[in-house]
């Protein structure tokens, strides 16, 4: 890969997506996460995926402030995804936990967000919730009440695109089928 910008391609929506990403999946050093985008960044990259599963997106915030900060890169020049948690999914909540989210990333907004998984966890301040016997602690909430919730953040303005990430064929299908802003992204 050269030093020049990675390549974008035209998403549904018009947004541009660079074709590669920097997936950031189990950073969990400030230090690490510095220099693993510094150098994504150095090299090309502007495209970075993280999920608010993965607890390091005040990590991945913190580095593109310094990076924000000697000019390096504005925020204009990257494309950010991330993934709305399972226990975000009744439609009211969907907005809560991409604010997080944005929040979390010290952002204004996010590029892409998606519904990291099509079901449905108890809500609180576990990710992982279980019931008592040890199994997770699912709620019966539709793919289809998750995805107007992403809707909403879209109308929003939170967000400039939205996507799914884990859904079958069903899955998808029932979306595409009963709701109006159709996903961009199938991770």
């Amino acid at each position: 890969m050269s030093r020049e910008r990675v390549p974008p391609i035209r998403l549904k929506d018009g947004m541009r997506i660079p074709i590669i990403g920097l997936g950031t999946y189990n950073i969990r050093d400030q230090k690490v996460m510095d220099r693993v985008i510094e150098d994504a960044v150095d090299v090309g990259y502007r495209h970075i995926d993280t999920a608010f599963e993965y607890n390091n997106e005040g990590l991945i915030g913190n580095s593109l402030q310094k990076l924000f900060d000697k000019k390096k890169i504005k925020r204009s020049d990257i494309f950010i995804t991330s993934k709305v948690w399972n226990t975000y999914h009744r439609r009211r909540k969907v907005v809560e936990g991409m604010r997080a989210s944005i929040n979390n990333l010290g952002l204004d907004y996010l590029d892409l967000a998606l519904v990291h998984w099509p079901m449905a966890y108890r809500e609180g301040d576990e990710n992982h919730p279980k019931q008592a016997n040890g199994s997770s602690a699912d709620l019966d909430i539709s793919v289809v009440e998750t995805w107007r919730g992403m809707e909403d953040a879209y109308k929003l303005g939170l967000v400039k695109s939205i996507g799914v990430s884990n859904f079958n064929s069903e899955q998808l299908t029932r979306v595409l089928r009963d709701t109006h802003i159709k996903p961009v992204v199938n991770q």
